[in-house]
């Protein structure tokens, strides 16, 4: 009952701070599903003592050796709560081919983990994909996230 309790204290406290600064920031990570994954991104946020959310836009790319790589444009929002953290996101993947076939696919992505006040942060996500096609794409995977300083 007390963890719970000082929890709620700590969202309370987190609501009623007034000392929120917002921030443009840069974010830089590393993804391991089936393929190795690159992204980099914007994000917007408001940080306070105990709390960083934002809104982010980012792009994906994913390393398939021997077939064509795939670009994945995601947009989502994050939450870190001390250490921990929230993501959820919706990204569109599409197949970089040289010539004019394009394959795509959709997936909603929600991801848990653990934070350093939003700064940096490993997580486990799951693809929900919104079609019968994942091109490859697994269900599960491992992120690691860096957002870098203020931008604006």
């Amino acid at each position: 009952m007390k963890p719970t309790l000082t929890l709620l204290l700590l969202i309370i406290l987190t609501m009623t701070s007034h000392a929120q600064r917002e921030s443009t920031n840069l974010i830089v990570g590393y993804q391991q599903q089936h393929y190795p994954t690159l992204e980099v991104g914007i994000a917007h946020g408001v940080r306070n003592q105990y709390l960083y959310h934002n809104t982010h836009l980012s792009g994906e790319l994913l390393f398939r050796p021997h077939q064509s790589n795939l670009l994945g444009i995601k947009a989502g929002y994050s939450a870190s709560l001390l250490i921990l953290q929230f993501n959820a996101q919706a990204i569109y993947y599409t197949e970089l081919y040289n010539d004019s076939r394009i394959q795509s696919t959709a997936a909603l992505r929600p991801e848990l983990g653990l934070s350093f006040l939003g700064i940096a942060q490993i997580t486990y996500g799951y693809n929900i994909f919104l079609s019968k096609t994942t091109l490859g794409i697994s269900n599960h995977l491992l992120s690691l996230r860096i957002t870098f300083g203020t931008l604006n």
